[in-house]
């Protein structure tokens, strides 16, 4: 019975010892979250993850704790460990469905699960409980972009803008609905440009003004894309877009060097080695060219890649290699058998025999 009763003692002596302390949270504006951030950080020895440790000594001492729950459901979210996300946001709504913390959360993990009925409700009835809240109209904003429901976007982007003048989601929200719901080219890079102003690192918006003007063959794509590879330059989609950007301007030693470094940072993409081939074909560099359609050809799933069987049955056709071209040409056709630009060139062969 002495050794229960020391046990049971030393139980108690730890939590009294090491239970975190939830007063400080709401004095002189701290928040919950900045509160764990703290605690996680003091925390001896680190952990993999010290803020989830200290959510979970919280909740272990109060499992009804709502800013715990959220805070907890926000880093499962973060991990990408949506079903513990999912669980918390079902203890917290339980608790206080009128919380817009708790709402927001709600919204967030059923749109994750494609429930985008459940997240519109849920962040609509959040923005009647709090009238200047920013958070929920941006959840609604980008939701409806992507249902393409612009004009709703649109205004709850504008709203936002109204409550915080200097939210620059919101301005990046209002480029991409005159992008894509009204054809706005010029309005959408000027609200995508603010965006950009207010937040000098926002590298979404700096993408989307590089994506535009690399659309549009213009010359000041290539400061966004230098903006872009000093945020990130182990990002190979930004070296693969801006040699696409030197490709449709026709700067074949810009392009080749862009890509060249998205192929090392992303050895197995198929996809760069056919652009990269599409340049060596440009430059007439054909055995180079052949060679990577191969690499694209071996790196696509299956093998099936019919746009590189035909491209590298057009370089061995340029080449002289007319069985060969062939091959590939029956190849690309047996991958899609409706590519037309295949049907094309056997038809053009099987004339120059003939003749």
């Amino acid at each position: 019975m002495r050794r229960v009763f020391l046990s049971i003692f030393a139980i108690v002596l730890f939590w009294s010892c090491d239970n975190p302390k939830t007063d400080d949270a709401g004095k002189d504006g701290v928040s919950f979250d900045e509160v764990v951030e703290k605690e996680a950080a003091d925390q001896e020895p680190k952990s993999a993850n010290p803020k989830l440790d200290s959510l979970n000594l919280y909740l272990i001492s109060d499992p009804n704790n709502v800013d715990a729950l959220v805070a907890r459901t926000k880093e499962y979210i973060r991990m990408k460990n949506l079903q513990y996300a999912l669980a918390d946001a079902i203890a917290a709504k339980e608790i206080d469905s009128n919380n817009v913390d708790v709402l927001l959360n709600w919204g967030e993990i059923n749109y994750f699960f494609n429930k985008t009925r459940i997240s519109r409700d849920a962040w609509t009835r959040c923005i009647k409980l709090d009238k200047e809240n920013v958070d929920c109209r941006l959840k609604l904003a980008e939701l409806y972009h992507i249902v393409e429901e612009y004009e709703k976007s649109l205004k709850m982007a504008r709203e936002v803008t109204k409550i915080d003048g200097k939210n620059a989601t919101a301005y990046l929200i209002l480029g991409l609905d005159y992008r894509d719901g009204i054809n706005d080219t010029a309005t959408a890079l000027q609200y995508i440009q603010k965006a950009i102003d207010l937040q000098e690192d926002y590298f979404e918006a700096i993408e989307h003004a590089a994506l535009l003007y690399t659309h549009m063959s213009s010359p000041l794509a290539e400061g966004y894309y230098d903006r872009m590879t000093m945020l990130q330059p182990d990002n190979y989609l930004v070296y693969y877009n801006r040699g696409i950007f030197y490709y449709n301007i026709e700067d074949w030693n810009n392009a080749l060097e862009s890509l060249t470094q998205a192929s090392q940072l992303d050895p197995n993409n198929p996809e760069i080695y056919m652009t990269l081939g599409m340049v060596h074909l440009k430059i007439d560099a054909l055995p180079e060219a052949e060679g990577l359609f191969t690499k694209a050809i071996e790196f696509s799933p299956s093998g099936a890649n019919y746009r590189a069987y035909y491209s590298r049955g057009y370089a061995n056709e340029l080449q002289g290699d007319f069985s060969n071209a062939v091959s590939d040409y029956q190849q690309a056709r047996q991958f899609n058998p409706t590519y037309e630009p295949a049907k094309i060139a056997l038809q053009r062969l099987a004339n120059q025999v003939s003749n």
